[in-house]
């Protein structure tokens, strides 16, 4: 099939609540090196969203 599991866990000493966060992605190859390259930075924003709120929630 070619796809690639990806987790990430949160370190729940550095969250406020306590609580560990667990990001599952499934990746597959991209025919369009353009197109991997935007999935990618699309990926790292979302990452960094969620990573920057306790809740994922950004309330401004």
């Amino acid at each position: 099939m070619g796809v690639k599991i990806i987790t990430y866990q949160s370190d729940p000493e550095k969250r406020e609540d306590g609580k560990v966060v667990v990001i599952v992605a499934v990746n597959q190859p991209e025919s369009d090196p353009e197109e991997a390259k935007r999935l990618e930075e699309r990926s790292r924003l979302l990452m960094d969203h969620m990573l920057r709120r306790p809740d994922g929630i950004d309330r401004n």
